[in-house]
C-alpha cells in the first residue's frame, strides 16, 4: 500500500530501487516517476528472489530494470499505464510477467487514487491486504476482486450518473484574417446514464454553461439531438428525448479569447441536470505565453553573412534570439505579432531558438530549433526561390533540409515558362562570388539576362532534371562548380465528386469548384493542431477555396499536417489521415460524398461497426455513426476528437471505383451518409481493425400465398417465391 510518484533520481530506479533483496511487494502505485535510467523500479538482484502482486506503474519510459545477476523478478497482475518498455533484464535470472494488463492508469490529481476511468477497478487478485493506503476497507464492493495499486475505490462502472467537463489545450491561432493571433478555447462536456437499477426511469438532460468575459461564443456541436440557444454569455441545451440508462452525451464548445493577456486564469463554468441529479462543474485554464515561431531560415544550409530571421510571436512581447544558445539580439514583436531581427550568420554548424517574454517577467520555452549549417555550393538554397506565376518553389532534399545537392522541389502540371531567382554565394573555398552562372533544364541550356551577384535571375521553359551551373575565375583553368536538383510533376491535389470518379488523365473531371480546404499542422508550441500560419510563407493562403478545376496546393516546410474539407452545398465534411511532409507538396485528391437521407444506421464502436452486416434496397443511404465508449475518460475522449481514429473506407478504391466511399477521419459522435445505387455486396473498413458489409440486393419481386377455399374444412396455402 505504498504510493511513489513524482520522483527524480539521478542514477537508477527513479521510484524503486532494489540492492539484492528478498522482498514481497503487495498493492504498490508508482506514476510519473523519471530520471536514471528512465526505469520506475530497478534491481540489482544477486540471487534473490523479489514479488510483486497487483502493482500499478504508470508514466515512465521503462517498468521493471533488473540489472546483471541470476536473481528472479515475479510480477503477477501488474497493470502497465503509459509505459515504452515493461521490463527490461540484462542479467541471468528472468523476469516472469503473470497476466499483465495494459491500459489507463486513471489516476487523480495526486497521482495515486484512482478514478472511474482507471483499468485497475477490480483487476487485482487477492493478496491478504484488507485495507488500502487510506486505511480504508479491500475489496469494495465486498466479495469482489481488489483494484491493483495502493487505493481502493469504490467506483462500480456504469452505476452511477456521471456528469464532467474538460478543457482542451488552450491553442494558438495567426492567419491573414488576423495575424495578431488569438487563443482558441474548446471544452468538452459529457454525461453518461449509470444506474444500479434494472430499468431506472428516462430522464431529459438540460446542460448550462456560462462563458467568463473573457471568452468568445464561436462554435458548438453535440449529440443526441438537442436544442441550443444562446442568451449574451450563457449557452443552453436540452435533450430532445429522454435519456435512458447506458446512454451518454457530448457537447464540443469552441470559444475564442481575442486579446489574450498571459498568465491570466479564465474559469469557465456549467450546471448539469438530469432528473434528481444535478452537476456544477468548471473548467480552468491560464493564458500561456506562446513560444515564438521562427519562419525564416528554417533547416539547412545558408551562405554566411547578414540574414533577415522572421517569426510570429504574441503581440507587445520581446523576443530573445539565441544562437547555440547565446543571446545575440532582442525585438520586440509588432502589433501584428510579426517580428524580424538581422543576424549575420557567421558560417558553420548554428542552432538558432527564440524565447518570448512579456512585460511582467512571464516568458515562454523556446521556440523549436532551426539547425543551419554552411552552404556547400556557389548558391543559396533559402535565399533562391523558383516562380510559377505566384507560387513559389524551394529547394530542399529527402530529408526536408535546404540543400544545394540532390534537391527536389514540388512542381505541378504545366510546369513551365518560370522565372528563377538564384542567389548567389561566394565560391567554396573563395571570397568571391562566381563570375559566370547558367542553367541546364532538360538539355536546354539558360543564361540571366543580366547577372549581378548576389542574384542571377533566368527565364526557364519547362523543367524536370536541373543543374545549376558556375564558374569560379577567369580563363579556361577556373573550376566549374555543379549543382544537381529536379522538378517533381506531382498532379494530386483535386477535390472530387465521389459518386462520378476520379480521372488522373483528366483531374478536372469531376471536380468540384467552391470547396474550403483548411490545411491544420501539428504545433504542440501553440497548443497542438492549428490551422498552418501560411501568411509567414511567401503569403500564401489557408484556407483555400477551390475554383472550377478544384485545385488546391499548399506549400508548406516539413512538418505534420491533415486537411479539413468542407463548405460545398450538399456536400459532407471530410478529414485526411495525416500527412508527414518532407519536401513534398501538400495535397490529396479529396473524395466528397453527397449527403444522402438514412435508410440505414450502423454504429462504430471499438469492437467494430454494429451490425457488421446491414442490408438495403438499390437507391438506399447507410449513416455511419462513431459511438465512443461512454466509460473513457474526459481526457482520453478529447484526444479522439483531435485524433480521430476511426475511418470507414471501401474495399473498392473511392479515387478509381463510383461505387467506393472514404467517411475520412470521423472524431465522435460524427455521422458519414452513402448511397448505393447499384445491388452487391460492398466490403468496408472502420480504421481500427475491423471490417464491416452493406449488402443492396437487387430488383426481386415476390409473390403472395395464395389462399384456396376449396371446402369449409379444407384450405390450401401456397409459399412466398422471391426471384
Amino acid at each position: 500500500n505504498n504510493a511513489i510518484t513524482d520522483n527524480q533520481a539521478s542514477w537508477r530506479g527513479s521510484g524503486l530501487f532494489f540492492n539484492s533483496a528478498t522482498a514481497h511487494v503487495r498493492h504498490n502505485t508508482l506514476a510519473r516517476n523519471q530520471g536514471g535510467n528512465g526505469a520506475a523500479i530497478t534491481l540489482l538482484s544477486g540471487g534473490r528472489t523479489t514479488f510483486f502482486t497487483n502493482t500499478l506503474i504508470a508514466d515512465s519510459p521503462i517498468g521493471v530494470y533488473k540489472m546483471s545477476g541470476a536473481g528472479q523478478v515475479r510480477l503477477v497482475r501488474t497493470l502497465w499505464s503509459n509505459i515504452i518498455t515493461a521490463t527490461f533484464n540484462e542479467g541471468s535470472g528472468i523476469i516472469t510477467d503473470v497476466n499483465p494488463l495494459v491500459g489507463p492508469a486513471g489516476l487523480d490529481t495526486d497521482g495515486y487514487h484512482l478514478t472511474r476511468y482507471s483499468a485497475a477497478l477490480g483487476q487485482g487478485i487477492a493478496a491478504g491486504l484488507t485495507n488500502d493506503i487510506d486505511g480504508e476497507v479491500r475489496p469494495q464492493p465486498a466479495a469482489t476482486f481488489p483494484d491493483i495499486g495502493a487505493d481502493e475505490a469504490a467506483y462500480v462502472p456504469g452505476e452511477e450518473f456521471v456528469a464532467e467537463k474538460v478543457a482542451f489545450a488552450p491553442q494558438w491561432v495567426a492567419d491573414a484574417s488576423n495575424p495578431a493571433g488569438r487563443l482558441q478555447q474548446r471544452y468538452l462536456l459529457r454525461y453518461y446514464y449509470g444506474s444500479p437499477q434494472a430499468n431506472p426511469p428516462p430522464l431529459m438532460v438540460a446542460i448550462t454553461d456560462t462563458l467568463p468575459a473573457e471568452l468568445t461564443f464561436e462554435a458548438e456541436s453535440h449529440h443526441p439531438t438537442m436544442s441550443f440557444t444562446q442568451t449574451g454569455r450563457q449557452l443552453t441545451w436540452h435533450t430532445e428525448a429522454p435519456v435512458s440508462k447506458g446512454q451518454s452525451g457530448e457537447i464540443v464548445l469552441e470559444t475564442i479569447y481575442a486579446n489574450p493577456n498571459p498568465g491570466r486564469v479564465v474559469t469557465n463554468t456549467a450546471e448539469v441536470q438530469a432528473g434528481p441529479f444535478r452537476f456544477d462543474l468548471q473548467a480552468v485554464t491560464q493564458a500561456p505565453v506562446i513560444r515564438p515561431l521562427i519562419a525564416f531560415p528554417g533547416n539547412g544550409e545558408l551562405c554566411p553573412g547578414s540574414v533577415q530571421v522572421r517569426g510570429q510571436a504574441q503581440p507587445g512581447v520581446t523576443v530573445t534570439l539565441s544562437a547555440n544558445n547565446n543571446p545575440i539580439a532582442q525585438v520586440a514583436a509588432g502589433a501584428n505579432g510579426l517580428f524580424s531581427v538581422s543576424y549575420s550568420y557567421p558560417g558553420g554548424d548554428v542552432t538558432l531558438t527564440a524565447r518570448a517574454c512579456t512585460a511582467d517577467g512571464r516568458c515562454s520555452e523556446p521556440s523549436e530549433a532551426v539547425e543551419l549549417t554552411s552552404s556547400r555550393s556557389f548558391w543559396d538554397p533559402q535565399r533562391s526561390i523558383w516562380r510559377k506565376d505566384n507560387v513559389v518553389y524551394r529547394f530542399r532534399d529527402g530529408s526536408g533540409r535546404y540543400a544545394t545537392e540532390n534537391w527536389s522541389l514540388p512542381g505541378f502540371y504545366y510546369f513551365s515558362n518560370t522565372t528563377l531567382e538564384l542567389h548567389v554565394c561566394n565560391c567554396p573555398g573563395s571570397n568571391q562570388p562566381p563570375t559566370e552562372v547558367w542553367v541546364l533544364a532538360d538539355g536546354q541550356q539558360y543564361t540571366p539576362p543580366f547577372y549581378e551577384p548576389p542574384v542571377a535571375r533566368f527565364y526557364i521553359g519547362m523543367a524536370h532534371n536541373v543543374q545549376f551551373k558556375a564558374q569560379c575565375g577567369v580563363g579556361g583553368g577556373s573550376p566549374v562548380y555543379t549543382s544537381t536538383g529536379v522538378v517533381l510533376i506531382d498532379p494530386d491535389g483535386f477535390v472530387f465528386d465521389v459518386t462520378k470518379g476520379f480521372d488522373p488523365l483528366s483531374p478536372t473531371l469531376h471536380s468540384l469548384a467552391g470547396v474550403t480546404v483548411t490545411c491544420m499542422v501539428s504545433m504542440p508550441n501553440w497548443g497542438g493542431w492549428v490551422p498552418w500560419p501560411a501568411h509567414l510563407y511567401e503569403n500564401q493562403i489557408n484556407p483555400q477555396v477551390t475554383g472550377e478545376d478544384g485545385y488546391f496546393a499548399f506549400f508548406t516546410p516539413p512538418g505534420f499536417y491533415y486537411l479539413h474539407v468542407e463548405g460545398k452545398q450538399g456536400f459532407q465534411s471530410w478529414r485526411s489521415p495525416i500527412i508527414e511532409v518532407i519536401s513534398e507538396i501538400v495535397h490529396v485528391n479529396v473524395p466528397l460524398t453527397p449527403w444522402a437521407s438514412r435508410d440505414a444506421q450502423v454504429a462504430l464502436t471499438s469492437e467494430g461497426p454494429v451490425p457488421l452486416t446491414v442490408t438495403i434496397a438499390p437507391g438506399q443511404s447507410v449513416e455511419w455513426r462513431v459511438i465512443a465508449d461512454p466509460l473513457l475518460s474526459p481526457e482520453a475522449l478529447a484526444k479522439l476528437y483531435d485524433n480521430p481514429i476511426v475511418r470507414p473506407l471501401s474495399a473498392r478504391n473511392p479515387l478509381s471505383d463510383t461505387l467506393g466511399f472514404d467517411g475520412g477521419m470521423m472524431a465522435p459522435s460524427s455521422v458519414y451518409r452513402r448511397q448505393f445505387t447499384a445491388p452487391g455486396t460492398y466490403t468496408y473498413s472502420d480504421g481500427l481493425g475491423h471490417t464491416g458489409a452493406v449488402v443492396v440486393f437487387g430488383n426481386r419481386r415476390a409473390y403472395l400465398p395464395a389462399v384456396l377455399l376449396m371446402h369449409e374444412e379444407r384450405k390450401t396455402y401456397l409459399p412466398i417465391v422471391i426471384r
